[in-house]
C-alpha cells in the first residue's frame, strides 16, 4: 500500500463565515460571556502577542493569568 491510498474525500456544504461569526457573536451577547470557540481565539491572540514580545526581546514571555 502506498501512502495516500486510504484517503477519503469529505464534502462540506458551503457556508457564509461572516453570518456564522455574527450569529456566534449574538449568542455570546445573549449569554453574557464569550462562548467557545471565541475563548480559544482570545487565548490564541494572547499567545501570538507573547510570541511577538519574545521575538523582540529574545526572552521568554509569561502568559500569566
Amino acid at each position: 500500500m502506498q501512502r495516500g491510498d486510504d484517503q477519503q474525500v469529505e464534502e462540506v456544504p458551503p457556508t457564509d463565515q461572516f453570518v456564522a461569526e455574527a450569529e456566534h457573536f449574538a449568542r455570546s451577547v445573549r449569554a453574557g460571556k464569550l462562548l467557545p470557540p471565541a475563548e480559544d481565539g482570545t487565548a490564541q491572540a494572547r499567545v501570538i502577542e507573547a510570541l511577538y514580545a519574545s521575538a523582540e526581546t529574545g526572552r521568554a514571555v509569561s502568559l500569566g493569568d
